[in-house]
């Protein structure tokens, strides 16, 4: 059976990219019959079962947005073959869009529909009109059943996701599929030796958005009063929050913007940090739970992190990731992370014990498995 996993991601980011490239890769190393398929703006190539398809949006800017959007059903039908697969695990492009209600009803027998959000919660969110975020809620929510009632299935990157679009087609097969990475492409971070003098913290993201939380942190190091420095490293885009971070450094607490790094700069980065921060603000986007990619990186790299969402990976029970509470106090407490930092460094090999436990936790060869029988078995 040929199964095509199809990312319509126009405007596609690294991150984004590097999960699909590590979830081909691990599918090939476990011989999966897995196609994946990213319809993109910039690249056109193909990597062994990885496909990158340039879609020719117009140039005018304006114009790019207005097409990527209206037109987004009839791109995906053009520019890919579906016909010549059995299964189609489509990354849900919301209810929008000309030639919506012919595509899922000529393709809706074969597709399931992969859900990374709440979609009428997150799009309350957008623009800086909120009446407009109010009308793209209700749409989503009003068509969204129409469309799930032609697909085979639905897929939940959190199975409070996954619950939430049973709301919607309660009788449909669903399955959750939670985040994963690929462990043996994921460099190991070395001890930080300077540990005893400051502690590093890394906030990692492609490009920051509110439900990241990057503005709890920011209140968070404007509190701290503590007697052990803080640097908080920032990686990645910050324009879209830029007005909701100012901060100036003061004792005993810095904060360091890299912008976006990729390969041997973020590893050099990672060798001089102690903590990750994960995201903090998914109740902004109406969720509770979720698949923090990053927080897999920290993971996998064997460094310590907290998060401040309910994980299906995560137990709370872990010695060497901490969840945190920031909802009602609006801010991150560091000297909580102080003390959870020093009581990471009483347990031995701890770098050793994250890794093995991602290898066998969260390495996508897992989650593509359990993927793969629900797809072929439905």
């Amino acid at each position: 059976m040929k199964i095509l996993h199809l990312n319509y991601l126009p405007s596609a980011i690294v991150l984004k990219d590097k999960k699909i490239k590590d979830m081909a890769e691990a599918a090939l190393n476990a011989d999966l019959d897995f196609e994946f398929v990213i319809l993109n703006t910039t690249i056109e190539a193909r990597e062994k079962n990885l496909s990158y398809v340039k879609i020719p949006f117009p140039a005018n800017r304006l114009l790019k947005v207005f097409t990527q959007k209206l037109f987004r059903y009839r791109y995906i039908e053009k520019y890919t073959d579906m016909d010549k697969f059995d299964r189609i695990v489509l990354r849900y492009p919301l209810a929008f869009g000309f030639g919506l209600k012919r595509f899922y009803k000529k393709y809706g027998h074969k597709i399931f529909t992969e859900h990374h959000t709440n979609e009428g919660a997150e799009l309350l969110k957008i623009g800086s009109v909120p009446i407009l975020g109010r009308v793209f809620s209700w749409y989503e929510n009003y068509r969204k059943g129409t469309i799930l009632k032609k697909c085979r299935g639905v897929i939940g990157v959190t199975d409070e996701i996954r619950q939430h679009e049973l709301s919607f087609c309660s009788e449909l097969a669903s399955h959750t599929m939670i985040n994963g990475i690929n462990g043996a492409s994921v460099k190991p971070s070395r001890n930080n030796e300077d540990r005893d003098v400051m502690l590093n913290i890394i906030f990692l993201a492609a490009r920051f958005a509110p439900w990241h939380g990057l503005d709890y942190a920011i209140r968070g190091l404007k509190k701290y009063s503590g007697i052990t420095p803080i640097v908080l490293h920032v990686v990645g885009n910050i324009n879209q929050i830029s007005s909701l971070i100012e901060f100036a450094d003061h004792k005993n607490a810095k904060i360091k913007y890299h912008g976006e790094l990729h390969g041997d700069e973020l590893d050099t980065l990672f060798d001089q940090v102690d903590l990750g921060i994960s995201s903090l603000g998914i109740h902004r986007v109406g969720l509770e739970e979720a698949s923090v990619l990053k927080s897999r990186e920290y993971f996998a790299r064997g460094l310590p992190f907290v998060y401040a969402y309910s994980d299906s990976d995560l137990t709370e029970d872990e010695e060497y990731a901490l969840r945190v509470q920031v909802k009602e106090s609006n801010y991150l407490n560091f000297e909580e992370l102080v003390n959870f930092f020093q009581s990471t460094q009483k347990i031995p090999e701890l770098g050793n014990v994250m890794r093995v436990e991602a290898i066998k936790k969260i390495d996508w060869a897992v989650k593509l498995k359990k993927l793969h029988n629900f797809v072929v078995g439905n």
